[in-house]
């Protein structure tokens, strides 16, 4: 994934494991607006009232899981803590397919 990229090179480049995981979910921002962009160039914007609802939450929302999440890896062994979600994303993955 571009998160897990991002943040095994960080850490490659001696970046703290927080300070890592951090820099990559901020890199995320500008990624997926990008990506949106390019969508709505594709498909075409809409912009009404619950589109720009939908967006305005959808970042609160955004940055208040990475918060939580950083502080999450702050808290545990980062390793664990990859460890934790690729399990639970297998078991998810086994029990719907």
């Amino acid at each position: 994934s571009r998160s897990g990229t991002t943040t095994a090179v960080l850490l490659f480049r001696g970046f703290t494991p927080q300070k890592a995981f951090k820099i990559s979910f901020l890199m995320s921002i500008p990624a997926v607006l990008l990506a949106e962009v390019g969508y709505g160039l594709i498909k075409g914007f809409i912009f009404n009232e619950f589109a720009i609802v939908a967006l305005i939450v959808a970042f609160i929302i955004g940055l208040i899981s990475m918060d939580l999440l950083i502080k999450l890896a702050k808290k545990i062994n980062f390793a664990y803590f990859c460890f934790l979600l690729a399990l639970i994303y297998f078991i998810g993955f086994v029990i719907l397919f």
